[in-house]
């Protein structure tokens, strides 16, 4: 129901799933994403409680969603432990390893910081993080934004651009996000919007 847009009927059916195991952590997480997405707040309070004492419970190994838990809990250290769970959970078998090393690390002047989006257009996520990419003191930090969505035109646009060191389309992009060696990266999304980059 979730992948269909049909919120009401997904929470419906978690409700049901939950009369029938009240511990089933996936079914309350899920309610409460889908709850947020259309802002029905009726028992959310009462279900929030709930999901974090599931996940509080002494060796849980079930998670939910680290996106639905940051936008629904403020406390640092239990969305840490959580994450770590979900992290665990999702990410252990799925074989990945690190790309080689070949025992030096890349050396360069400034920490490299990348920000990847789809949004990067008028869409809610450019205007709210239009201003970032110009603060950063540029003596310490190197800028890279990769656009991996499409070029609308807007003017949102364009100060990502002028704010950003280096501003790429994803396409054109992919191997140097590894070569260039980021220290840190960061993925901007919005998790509602469905993500055709380029339809």
């Amino acid at each position: 129901m979730i992948v269909l847009d049909k919120s009401e009927e997904a929470i419906a059916e978690f409700d049901i799933a939950l009369k029938h195991d009240p511990q089933f952590l996936a079914a309350a997480g899920w309610m409460i994403g889908e709850k947020n997405r259309i802002c029905s707040w009726d028992g959310i309070v009462e279900l929030r409680r709930k999901v974090a004492e599931l996940l509080d419970r002494p060796g849980s190994t079930q998670s939910v969603n680290s996106f639905i838990l940051l936008s629904n809990y403020d406390d640092p250290a239990k969305f840490l432990d959580w994450s770590r769970i979900n992290s665990r959970e999702n990410f252990a078998n799925l074989g990945i390893q690190s790309p080689p090393m070949r025992g030096v690390g890349r050396k360069h002047d400034r920490i490299r910081v990348g920000y990847f989006s789809v949004d990067f257009r008028n869409h809610p996520v450019a205007h709210l993080t239009a201003p970032l990419y110009g603060l950063h003191d540029r003596n310490k930090f190197e800028v890279w934004v990769y656009s991996y969505g499409p070029d609308d035109g807007h003017a949102v646009r364009k100060r990502i651009q002028d704010g950003a060191e280096h501003f790429e389309i994803w396409r054109a992009a992919l191997f140097r996000v590894w070569w260039t060696g980021f220290v840190v990266m960061r993925l901007i999304f919005c998790r509602f919007v469905r993500q055709y980059a380029w339809r």
